[in-house]
């Protein structure tokens, strides 16, 4: 066993070099090879199976791609060659004979698929029947292994060979059977790059009398037949989307699908989300622009119906129309400008009707943002006019939130017309969201503030002025409740210094410029003091390296006054620029100011001690790694000092803990490699 171990080993390595030296020679002896390892692959020693099993595997790997390169000629005109042979042997190893290692042969034949390129699938023809005969055996119970060694063989072979020789279905009289149904789900993990007009001929046929023979069934009563039925014309329809991945034949097939398509996603509830993303998917994979435009034709088509469903009030029963607006988004993406135009046109008058549904209001405007992405220097325009007056609107939040987001979808467009548009309008733009600070509604401070942002990052010198009026809205919002909202204004606070450091002359003095205009809010009313202290923590974090010493000075006296405060808001602002800064600050800056830190937290009365023992005791932590056990022990209250002690002693046995732990794996491994035989010995 030992022996045969070396020799599995050594012919893997010698056909791997052999690949390197004459590749052609490697798939002349490829037979050898399949052959030595079909009879030691029955061996009852698990370690010779396996490394048989690494010695096919490494062969296909390494042998097949450049040994292929030799037979260009018999590949182009499907002529046999010597590879031929070593797949007669894998085929005559899915045998009963090899019934208890078909589990390593599905992986070999699985490697071999993969590694064989579309052109040399003929040459596993003969292999297909006897791969699929061994899923019926009746103690074979590994599906999983053989599913995916399918897949591999639907990625290889695709579709259209694979049920010609096990077609999916047969209809004898009234009855449809499906035989191979199980294929289904494989079909359709494993297709891509296939023939679109394969499904419209042969599958499409299958899903009629599949729903013709359902449709009978209910009228008879029997509606558990009905639904078996009803379930397989589904999972056929599942495989469009994988069909639609870069489909081989789209130019020439789509438009005799075209028509199928829109008429069943009108009237098909249940199938509908598939054909919105078999239609997302034929977009998405677009390989050329003449494939694009061939899709953009139908637009005009497609789009009023996706638009009538989405604008339909939805039923509970209803599946998500998220996959309709994505494939109205993926839509409108490849539409021709004029047929965009008209879509625009006819949403915005839609959008000014006095007599609407709440329903219809919020899908109209949706419709609008989704495609203001996709419009025109003309239309932008239009659109910008129209929004203008809905900034100000104070009592109506959602279409002051919907303007908001139709500004952000103008302002971060990626077209040639958008640049245009923003570039022309830049000053007006920040006048607008200057003016509109005071009547932004709280459901729009998201948009608006990703509004802001996006703005900033547009922002010259010579609009630096626009800063000073947005920046106490961004220091407030970083106390707002929506998550969101926050992380949009801590992102606002970080881009303009961003825009500091890279648009000014003397970056350290616009920095300090900075830091000045967010420290004014300390002086302000306790929740403004708060959030500008939060906002100092993230600029310093940010941005220490560009700070000066005396800055940092500033900032950490003020701090340090204000831990004098009574207000809990404010200290809780306090502690979390102490955490920041114990990290971020130069050890020599931040030295002088330890004391006066750890006496402000004893100078605390008890209930106010009680309320952040939490956050003392990580900030206590800190301070130790930071400074020592000596010099915070110092400096300490005495209450403080039993924490630091108790901190250390848990760091301690916690130390020591981890020590024991690493000792006792070593002496494991060292007693494993001590009781471990060599193979000289075995």
């Amino acid at each position: 066993q030992w022996y045969q171990r070396r020799v599995r080993e050594a012919l893997s390595g010698g056909y791997s070099h052999l690949a390197k030296l004459e590749p052609k020679l490697a798939i002349i002896m490829s037979h050898s090879l399949f052959s030595v390892c079909s009879d030691s692959v029955l061996s009852k020693n698990n370690d010779v199976v396996q490394t048989t099993l690494v010695t096919l595997e490494e062969f296909c790997v390494t042998n097949i791609p450049p040994g292929l390169d030799s037979y260009e000629e018999e590949i182009k005109e499907k002529k046999k060659f010597p590879l031929i042979k070593a797949v007669n042997t894998l085929k005559d190893m899915l045998k009963l004979t090899y019934q208890s290692v078909w589990d390593v042969v599905l992986q070999v034949i699985g490697s071999l698929f993969q590694n064989l390129p579309a052109d040399c699938a003929y040459l596993i023809e003969s292999l297909i029947p006897a791969l699929f005969v061994i899923r019926e055996a009746p103690d074979f119970e590994n599906n999983t292994l053989f599913n995916s060694t399918a897949g591999s063989l639907v990625k290889l072979v695709g579709p259209r060979q694979l049920l010609s020789v096990f077609p999916l279905s047969f209809e004898s009289g009234d009855t449809v059977n499906i035989p191979n149904g199980w294929l289904l789900p494989i079909l359709r993990d494993n297709i891509s790059n296939s023939e679109l007009n394969f499904f419209v001929s042969d599958l499409i046929p299958i899903t009629t009398t599949l729903r013709t023979r359902a449709e009978t069934l209910k009228q008879e009563n029997k509606t558990l037949d009905a639904k078996v039925y009803c379930n397989l014309e589904f999972q056929i329809w599942s495989l469009l989307p994988s069909f639609c991945r870069k489909p081989t034949d789209l130019q020439e097939s789509f438009k005799i699908i075209a028509k199928t398509l829109g008429t069943l996603i009108g009237q098909r509830v249940e199938i509908r989300n598939i054909l919105c993303t078999s239609l997302i998917n034929l977009i998405e994979t677009c390989q050329t622009d003449d494939q694009k435009i061939e899709l953009g034709r139908f637009a005009k088509n497609f789009l009023p119906i996706l638009f009538n469903i989405f604008l339909s009030e939805p039923k509970p029963e209803d599946p998500p129309q998220k996959p309709i607006v994505d494939c109205i988004g993926s839509y409108l993406s490849i539409c021709p400008q004029d047929t965009l135009h008209v879509f625009f046109e006819k949403l915005l008058a839609k959008s000014k009707e006095e007599v609407m549904t709440d329903h219809v209001k919020k899908v109209v405007l949706e419709l609008l943002v989704t495609m203001i992405s996709h419009l025109g220097m003309v239309d932008l325009n239009t659109m910008y006019s129209e929004i203008v007056p809905w900034l100000s609107e104070s009592g109506n939040a959602n279409r002051q939130k919907r303007a908001y987001q139709i500004l952000l979808s103008i302002l971060d467009g990626r077209t040639e017309a958008h640049d245009r548009f923003v570039i022309s309008h830049l000053d007006e733009l920040y006048k607008h969201l200057a003016e509109s600070l005071a009547l932004a509604q709280p459901a729009a401070k998201k948009h608006r503030l990703k509004c802001l942002l996006s703005l900033v990052k547009k922002l010259d010198i010579e609009n630096f002025e626009f800063i000073p009026s947005i920046l106490p809205e961004i220091v407030l919002c970083v106390k707002e409740q929506n998550e969101k909202t926050r992380v949009a204004a801590y992102r606002c606070l970080t881009a303009i210094g961003y825009v500091y450091l890279d648009k000014s002359d003397d970056k350290r003095l616009a920095m300090k410029n900075y830091i000045e205009m967010i420290i004014a809010g300390v002086t302000g009313q306790t929740h403004l003091a708060s959030a500008t202290l939060l906002c100092l923590s993230k600029i310093v974090y940010e941005y220490n390296s560009h700070l000066e010493a005396e800055v940092l000075d500033q900032i950490l006296e003020i701090v340090i006054a204000m831990m004098e405060s009574k207000q809990r808001e404010l200290l809780k602002g306090v502690l979390a620029f102490i955490k920041a800064g114990i990290g971020v600050i130069h050890f020599s800056i931040m030295e002088p100011y330890v004391k006066p830190m750890l006496e402000g937290f004893s100078n605390w009365d008890k209930p106010t001690r009680h309320h952040f023992r939490a956050k003392v005791r990580v900030l206590l932590e800190r301070l130790l790694r930071r400074f020592g056990y000596e010099m915070i022990h110092k400096l300490a209250g005495e209450e403080h000092k039993k924490v630091v002690n108790h901190i250390v002693k848990e760091q301690r046995r916690a130390k020591a803990a981890k020590s024991g732990r690493d000792r006792r794996e070593e002496k494991e491994e060292s007693d494993e490699d001590g009781g471990l035989q060599s193979d000289d010995g075995e």
